[in-house]
């Protein structure tokens, strides 16, 4: 093919998911569909947007945090009045959770972003097979009231770690896309951030 006759073709991904296509150099601009990102190199991932997950937080019913070993934190979200109630290894623990605690936490899931998406999936997925970290959100749909709620799943795990220091960059995984993604450690710790108040704490 020669420089004369051959065209550039741009993609872009916008905050909704849907995908956009134009020639370099002409004005118009096209929606196409999604599996047009397959057949174009891993670069395309570098300028994808970095939103994982989007949702109204009025439509959250559910958090359950389950780090390493430990019991799995559920934490019950009530939006007519933002209250929250839950359970921990099988106790009730509704006194004691930190409101505020939990609300950073659920701001922060219903925009989640991620630093990159991964251009190695193969190493995150299998790093993923066994997540120090999943949480759990089991979401309503606001335009069917009665429904039946959706939950979506995220796994982390670490991405590289030193001996004897806390690793830098973790893997994620969104249910079972196929795209993972990368957070860093000040993300992933405030998704592992304590919810429930000390002895004492008002």
């Amino acid at each position: 093919m020669t420089k004369e006759s051959s065209r550039v073709l741009q993609f872009g991904q916008g905050e909704q998911g849907v995908i956009s296509a134009k020639y370099r150099g002409e004005p118009t601009i096209v929606q196409v569909s999604p599996f047009m990102l397959s057949i174009s190199p891993p670069e395309t991932l570098k300028w994808r947007s970095g939103r994982v997950l989007s949702a109204n937080m009025f439509a959250v019913q559910r958090v359950v945090v389950a780090e390493g070993t430990s019991p799995a934190l559920t934490l019950n979200y009530a939006s007519l009045n933002a209250s929250w109630s839950g359970t921990l290894a099988g106790q009730d623990i509704t006194a004691r959770i930190n409101s505020a605690a939990a609300n950073q936490l659920l701001n922060r899931l219903v925009n989640f972003d991620a630093v990159e998406w991964s251009t190695n999936r193969t190493a995150a997925i299998e790093a993923l097979k066994n997540p120090t970290l999943t949480v759990q959100l089991l979401l309503t749909d606001l335009e069917k009231p009665g429904g039946e709620p959706r939950p979506v799943l995220l796994t982390f795990a670490p991405a590289a770690s030193v001996p004897g220091q806390k690793p830098t960059l973790y893997h994620g995984r969104m249910n079972d896309e196929p795209d993972t993604f990368i957070v860093d450690r000040a993300t992933y710790e405030a998704l592992t951030a304590p919810m429930l108040k000390v002895d004492g704490e008002q």
